[in-house]
């Protein structure tokens, strides 16, 4: 496996929800792709929840909103958390793959700064949840920032 490059950063998720939904100065944008779109079904859901886009690598499609969110966030949470999309199990990093995997991290996520240093062991499981989805196509860039 190629070295994997990552930030020396604290982070824990604070449920607030602010990745599911736009804010004033970013719009949101969850990109999806077929290894996404077939989970995502495979869950039940009854709501047309994506529209096709522009591919962009792997990714083909885009998750549709409902009044500036997520149409799958209710009451402030994810009701398809265990089948959430591969950006949304990755953020606030993001993965470019090049000589080795780097990541990156969203500064505008509260969650950042809070919690215990983020270790190796993540960066790595983001990685094989990468390969698996991708089966090493379309990997040059993971979570489109």
């Amino acid at each position: 496996m190629p070295k994997i490059v990552y930030p020396e950063v604290n982070w824990r998720c604070l449920l607030c929800g602010k990745c599911c939904r736009d804010q004033p100065n970013r719009k949101r944008r969850i990109l999806l792709t077929d290894y996404d779109l077939e989970r995502i079904k495979k869950s039940q859901v009854k709501v047309n929840f994506y529209k096709e886009v522009e591919p962009i690598g792997a990714f083909k499609y885009q998750m549709l909103q409902k009044d500036g969110e997520c149409v799958f966030l209710s009451s402030g949470r994810c009701t398809i958390y265990e089948d959430r999309p591969l950006i949304c199990r990755f953020y606030p990093f993001a993965m470019i793959k090049g000589d080795s995997y780097t990541f990156q991290v969203d500064h505008d996520c509260p969650g950042v700064g809070a919690g215990n240093r983020v270790t190796k062991r993540l960066f790595t499981k983001l990685v094989e949840e990468a390969e698996n989805a991708f089966s090493g196509d379309g990997m040059a860039r993971v979570f489109p920032m």
